[in-house]
């Protein structure tokens, strides 16, 4: 992610590079800024992590009010759904409402597979008459939930020694993107059980 802060005369004060997995060090580069800083984010996934850090929003009532209105609707809409998932170490309302909504009803996915395909956490499959013909491709499903899984998984680690330590097992014999990828998928299952069965997260029944 890329950050640039501009006075109003154009003169930039802030150009930098940041990970963003190092969170702190932003805010703190932006610290002198506030509040009197606007903030505006180009249309990309960067627009959701970005939204659950409300420090940068605190003397913003259009987003506060925006954020309730939202909060509230996701309550009216499936009040229960929306606590589950939220029940999982590390998510917070900013994932869960995109989970919820671009899920919608989980009962439109008849196996826990299509649900995991729809989600992009696993290759899809060309099927006819019972015959498989191949993958469709990694572009098709929701690109919106492998987003939402790829951000929970980081949080989930770091919120749960017990997810952490299961991921560390399996990097060290293939690698980092394959630990997080596996843990995706289980998470992905779990979120599909959990909503099916009207259930809260379980770490232990997720990992096994």
């Amino acid at each position: 992610m890329y950050a640039c802060v501009v006075d109003q005369d154009g003169n930039k004060r802030l150009h930098q590079h940041f990970s963003t997995n190092n969170i702190p060090d932003f805010l703190a580069k932006i610290k002198p800024f506030l509040p009197d800083l606007v903030v505006g984010c180009e249309c990309t996934f960067n627009g959701y992590w970005l939204a659950d850090l409300e420090r940068l929003a605190d003397d913003d009532r259009t987003i506060r009010k925006l954020e309730t209105f939202l909060t509230k609707s996701a309550k009216v809409h499936d009040a229960n759904s929306f606590f589950r998932l939220q029940t999982i170490p590390g998510v917070g309302p900013i994932i869960a409402m995109t989970m919820l909504y671009e899920i919608h009803d989980i009962r439109r996915f008849p196996t826990v597979g299509d649900f995991l395909s729809y989600c992009r956490l696993v290759r899809g499959e060309h099927q006819s008459n019972g015959k498989k013909y191949g993958s469709p491709g990694k572009k098709i499903g929701n690109a919106y939930l492998k987003w939402a899984f790829s951000e929970a998984i980081p949080l989930l680690k770091r919120q749960d020694a017990r997810a952490k330590a299961f991921c560390d097992r399996i990097e060290k014999k293939h690698g980092k993107a394959r630990a997080n990828s596996l843990l995706a998928v289980k998470l992905g299952r779990a979120v599909y059980f959990m909503l099916c069965r009207g259930e809260v997260f379980d770490l232990d029944r997720m990992i096994g």
